[in-house]
């Protein structure tokens, strides 16, 4: 077979120019990807996560955190897994015999301990505020 030859001069220039096009079209895919939203995850928090217990036992495992204590409404034991990085970065706030209250239509974690009251508010690249949460 024969191969053309190009001038020298001319043949870096003609593999840039066939290489464009496959670069274009990886960085189109790419963006195709789903993006990560910081206000989807904060809405299914806030639509989807409903907390009511005095808290007994905290374990901690591979991403996760579970809370194990005795629901408030019907005085049975329950445990309620997150897996949510929100969680994983205020776990220092949660202590045993807390009363931890997070209701559904709200961002704050409200935690009951004594007299005190500690809000965690909801944090993914901005505070998400909440002003029931300050009742």
């Amino acid at each position: 077979l024969n191969r053309m030859k190009f001038p020298d001069h001319l043949e870096g220039k003609i593999k840039t120019l066939l290489a464009v096009p496959i670069i274009f079209s990886v960085i189109y895919w790419i963006s195709k990807e789903p993006k990560f939203s910081c206000d989807s995850y904060a809405g299914n928090f806030k639509n989807n996560y409903e907390c009511h217990l005095v808290l007994t036992k905290i374990e901690t495992g591979s991403g996760s955190i579970t809370f194990y204590g005795t629901d408030l409404k019907t005085k049975l034991p329950i445990s309620v897994t997150d897996y949510s990085k929100h969680i994983n970065d205020n776990i220092e706030n949660f202590k045993i015999g807390d009363t931890v209250i997070k209701n559904k239509g709200q961002y704050t974690i409200t935690i009951k301990r004594g007299d005190k009251k500690i809000l965690v508010p909801f944090i993914c690249d901005r505070e998400y505020p909440d002003t029931l949460a300050t009742h």
